[in-house]
């Protein structure tokens, strides 16, 4: 190279909601989606890992590789026993075992340069100590923040969500606000 082009980076981020998922919201699917196109447009490798209601292979939206994962069933009977009064923290502890799960089978075929998670979900609990790549996570918005601005209880399961949020930051020293 004549040293002017920037070499090709390999990034995945992972995220609870994406537009190519027909149940995502809005905020965070489109944030990462224009983030993720232009940076394929920039000729980087880009991946996304996302929630999503079917189990897929690997295919391309706007040049941005997507792989979908899907809840494990097994946590339902998490969800029993606990008497459905976790089902929020579960939901996110379900999702982020899987995540890691992908990203570790990615990360073996060829190494991140760099993964983003959002502090959204705590996607990154299991990936942030176990696999050895640079990472950021990006706090989107704090829960417990949002529970008491909305006047609303909190639960233990809100609760708990919130903590998960808060270790995730603490197992990183990685983390940006947009």
């Amino acid at each position: 190279s004549d040293g002017m082009s920037p070499e090709k980076l390999r990034l995945a981020f992972a995220t609870p909601e994406y537009v190519t998922e027909h149940h995502f919201d809005g905020g965070l699917a489109n944030y990462v989606h224009r983030v993720t196109s232009l940076l394929a447009d920039l000729g980087h490798d880009v991946h996304v890992i996302t929630l999503s209601l079917k189990d897929d292979d690997e295919f391309d939206n706007d040049g941005v590789k997507v792989h979908r994962v899907t809840l494990k069933p097994g946590w339902s009977l998490l969800n029993r026993i606990t008497r459905y009064s976790l089902p929020t923290t579960l939901h996110w502890l379900n999702f982020t075992a899987q995540v890691g799960r992908k990203l570790k089978q990615l990360h073996r075929q060829s190494p991140f340069h760099l993964i983003q998670y959002p502090s959204y979900s705590s996607c990154g609990l299991f990936s942030i100590p176990f696999l050895r790549a640079a990472h950021v996570v990006r706090a989107s918005s704090y829960q417990p923040a949002f529970y008491d601005a909305a006047g609303l209880k909190r639960n233990l399961d809100h609760r708990l969500a919130g903590r998960l949020e808060l270790l995730q930051y603490k197992l990183t020293k990685n983390v940006f606000a947009p």
